[in-house]
């Protein structure tokens, strides 16, 4: 079995960006400025049902 996707590296790497993931949630299959431009990257990889993430641009937390 497959290990899932560690996304703490995943939103440190790609801070502000569309990230794709594999439908099984083991690996990035596109990075983009734009939800577009990951979707694109992710279909050329054959990935036909990824998982979008938008990785805000800073990892700041908000306690309220």
């Amino acid at each position: 079995m497959a290990q899932r996707l560690k996304l703490e590296k995943t939103y440190r790497d790609n801070l502000g960006k569309w990230v794709a993931v594999d439908s099984k949630q083991t690996k990035v299959m596109g990075v983009g400025k734009t939800l577009e431009e990951a979707s694109q990257k992710a279909a050329r990889k054959g990935e036909k049902h990824p998982i979008f993430l938008q990785v805000p641009s800073s990892l700041e937390s908000i306690v309220l």
